[in-house]
């Protein structure tokens, strides 16, 4: 440590001629430390969010999903679903068809999408753990079973115990020959069961087999998407790459994160409000700062007075005062740092802060982004430089003038 840290330290640390000064440095030291703890912990509870909103998705959303760039539907290609399940990494491939139709139970009609799976479609996602009322169930002993959305059956007004009411379902016909075909192609499912997954599934999607949809729709080697499942452990990033290779650039790969774009782009933008306004409040704190320094300034001016008579160069006066205002910015920074991770493990153990009776979770969701870290600590660091650097200037100028 050279001299002038060794000065800084002594003056921060030693003791002065009053304690309102003590008082005064203590409270930057805490209002910084308390600012940047606030910042990790509100970035740590929309990452939670983000994280939890993720997890609702789980049993919908695949790992990665393959669609068309262009289009809705694309031509099933046998070799390049072969070569999707040859890569090292996949567990599990399921295909799927989604189309736009219209559900009729007894009088009740309503849109919504019908959405064709086979078989691998639950183990790819885990459909059967959302599950209300029913089981899972598409198809079985020749019937043709849909599960519904929590939304759309309460809509229809379904009744997943009736086996004896079907559930029409009609799609436009795209493929007529004549104007003497029929307008609609139409079939019939019964209630299997119904799921749960968020209010923009439920009240959208009804899952059906994917024969009934194709044969239904007249587009029996059409697929809307090319559903996958990792092995445990392998990373998506490097399979995603992959299949971007093999599936060329005429169709897009998506990953967890990016089926649910929207949300997480609303979700982000959020918490990157926060973090500014944050900020805002962090920069009426670093005033604290200014009134610290300028008050250890006066106080030490017949010291530093001394240090110039003997020789010290106005730079080094003002180099020593702003390593004066960086040293309590340091320490504020690792005081709130120390104080947001305790927090985040307490609460991550014990569930500190509720939510409610009446909430999905009993606490807030935490989850501490590393990422994060960084830019909380360069954004303090810059307040706190940007606090220090007109005090340090017109402090050395200020002991030159009284040295005078």
């Amino acid at each position: 440590m050279n001299l002038s840290w060794k000065i800084a330290w002594r003056y921060l640390v030693g003791k002065k001629s009053t304690n309102a000064i003590q008082i005064i440095t203590g409270i930057s030291v805490f209002g910084l430390g308390f600012g940047t703890a606030a910042i990790i912990l509100i970035l740590s509870v929309f990452n939670g969010f983000e994280t939890l909103l993720l997890g609702m998705y789980d049993a919908f959303n695949p790992d990665i999903k393959v669609e068309a760039k262009k289009g809705k539907n694309f031509l099933l290609d046998n070799t390049l679903l072969t070569d999707i399940k040859s890569l090292d990494g996949i567990d599990s491939v399921s295909i799927s068809l989604e189309e736009l139709a219209l559900f009729q139970y007894d009088n009740r009609q309503e849109v919504g999408t019908l959405k064709g799976v086979d078989n691998a479609f639950n183990y790819v996602t885990g459909m059967d753990t959302a599950i209300t009322r029913g089981a899972y169930l598409v198809q079985g002993e020749g019937i043709q079973y849909g599960l519904f959305g929590l939304g759309m059956a309460y809509k229809l007004g379904i009744n997943v115990h009736d086996r004896l009411t079907p559930v029409s379902v009609y799609l436009p016909n795209t493929k007529k020959s004549s104007p003497l075909d029929k307008q609609f192609s139409s079939t019939e499912i019964y209630p299997g069961g119904t799921f749960a997954i968020q209010q923009d599934v439920d009240y959208e999607y009804v899952i059906a087999p994917l024969n009934l949809v194709q044969k239904l729709t007249k587009k029996k080697e059409f697929i809307s998407a090319i559903e996958i499942v990792l092995k445990k452990g392998i990373d998506d990033e490097t399979i995603i790459s992959k299949l971007r290779a093999i599936t060329g650039d005429k169709f897009v790969v998506k990953s967890r994160v990016e089926q649910q774009a929207a949300t997480v782009k609303v979700m982000r933008i959020e918490k990157w409000l926060a973090f500014v306004i944050l900020i805002l409040a962090l920069i009426l704190v670093a005033f604290n700062l200014i009134g610290a320094i300028w008050m250890i300034v006066l106080d030490k001016r017949k010291d530093l007075s001394v240090l110039q008579a003997m020789g010290a160069r106005q730079s080094m006066m003002r180099a020593l005062i702003f390593k004066l205002g960086s040293l309590i910015c340091l320490l504020g920074i690792s005081f709130g740092f120390l104080f947001a991770l305790v927090f985040y493990y307490f609460h991550k153990k014990f569930g500190i802060i509720k939510m409610g009776e009446q909430s999905m979770v009993d606490a807030y969701p935490m989850e501490l982004f590393y990422s994060d870290l960084p830019i909380v600590a360069i954004m303090v660091l810059v307040i706190g430089f940007l606090a220090v650097v007109l005090p340090a200037y017109k402090a050395s100028s200020h002991v030159s003038v009284s040295l005078s």
